[in-house]
Order: C-alpha cells, then sequence, then structure tokens
C-alpha cells in the first residue's frame, strides 16, 4: 500500500510538472507571437543623447523591429535637418536626462519649432520627463505654463513625469473636408523595453 502510494504522488508530482511547462512554453509562444507582429518598417528613429540608458535601449529594440534608427549625441546642424527628411514617419527618441539638460537651449527650441510643424513624434524617455513639455512650452509649440490673474499656473500634462513622454501634431479633417492639426500628448509607464516599444507603436 505504502509503495502505491508513493508511485501515486510521484505521477501527480511529474502530471503537475509537465502542465507547468508547457503552460510557460505557450506563455514563450504568446508573447514572442506578439512581439513578431509588430513590424516597424518605414518608420525613422532618430535618437539623441547617450547610447547607454533606457532610451537607447528602446531605439535598438525598434531597429530590431525594422525601423530605420540612427543614433546621435547632439541635435544635428540646422541647416541639416531637410537633410533629415522631417515628417510624420519620424520619431525622434530624447534621453531624458539630454533634454532636462537642455531645457533653456535655443537651438533645442529651434529644433522642436521645426520638428513640431512637420508632424514628427518627439519622445524623451527616461528620468524628469515633464521636462520635455517644459522645452516645448519655451520654443512656443505647446504652453505649460500659464498665468491667470497674475498667477503663474503650471499646466505640463506629464507633471508625473512618466517612464516615457512625447508630442507631435496630429492631423484631421473636419466634417466639412478641411484638415486642420491638433496636439497628442503622449505618456507611458510601462515597465520594460517591449511593453514601452509596443505603446509607442499604438500612439
Amino acid at each position: 500500500m505504502k509503495r502505491e502510494k508513493l508511485w501515486m504522488w510521484i505521477f501527480v508530482f511529474l502530471l503537475v510538472g509537465a502542465i507547468t511547462s508547457t503552460m510557460m512554453l505557450l506563455g514563450t509562444r504568446f508573447g514572442s507571437a506578439q512581439q513578431e507582429s509588430l513590424n516597424l518598417q518605414g518608420t525613422v528613429v532618430v535618437h539623441i543623447g547617450e547610447t547607454g540608458g533606457l532610451s537607447a535601449q528602446v531605439a535598438y529594440a525598434m531597429e530590431f523591429l525594422e525601423a530605420n534608427v540612427t543614433s546621435l549625441q547632439d541635435l544635428p546642424a540646422l541647416q541639416n535637418l531637410p537633410e533629415m527628411g522631417l515628417n510624420d514617419s519620424v520619431t525622434v527618441i530624447f534621453d531624458a536626462t539630454w533634454i532636462t539638460d537642455r531645457v533653456n537651449d535655443t537651438n533645442l527650441h529651434e529644433f522642436f519649432r521645426e520638428a513640431a510643424s512637420k508632424g514628427v513624434a518627439l519622445v524623451t524617455i527616461g528620468n524628469e520627463t515633464s521636462n520635455l513639455y517644459y522645452a516645448l512650452d519655451y520654443a512656443g509649440v505647446y504652453n505649460s505654463v500659464y498665468e491667470e490673474n497674475g498667477t503663474i499656473v503650471d499646466r505640463n500634462p506629464v507633471s508625473f513625469n512618466p517612464i516615457m513622454a512625447g508630442f507631435k501634431m496630429k492631423s484631421a479633417v473636419t466634417e466639412t473636408g478641411k484638415q486642420h492639426q491638433y496636439p497628442s500628448i503622449f505618456g507611458s509607464n510601462a515597465g520594460d523595453v517591449d511593453s514601452l516599444v509596443q505603446a509607442l507603436a499604438e500612439w
């Protein structure tokens, strides 16, 4: 009788192990299928800032998904902007520390004005991502700070500093057939690189 119980417990143990392994395998395959279904071919990504941080990891992950990725340490010279072909298929990803150090940089402001007018997605990843919108405010692209009745009011839409924040001017057509642009505000606290890429692709 003891031997029969022993064999029964061994059988149960092996069965549970087999079920667990199968579920893990299916989960892995499902995750891989999700990643494989995302193809960023035709997307142009320009990464600006340090190459070892989270923003660079996101850019590299997008390159793996067929995006055309270029990494730069600094802004391209303004005279070279036309050569970059700035348009609504371009995403510029900034390291958040890089942005924080240049919130008041007039060259950055000029770049923002040019890029935003062409529908380029401007994204920052890391800490203190709200500084993207302060820089956009100084550039005159998006008003994050208002004066109301003599009081300065901070209405930064990403003041909570999500891991990833973005701004883009999108186009829409009204019922009368007129085309107009509107600001699209983006923020994500996705917990890993793949999820950040997914959120950015769905924006």
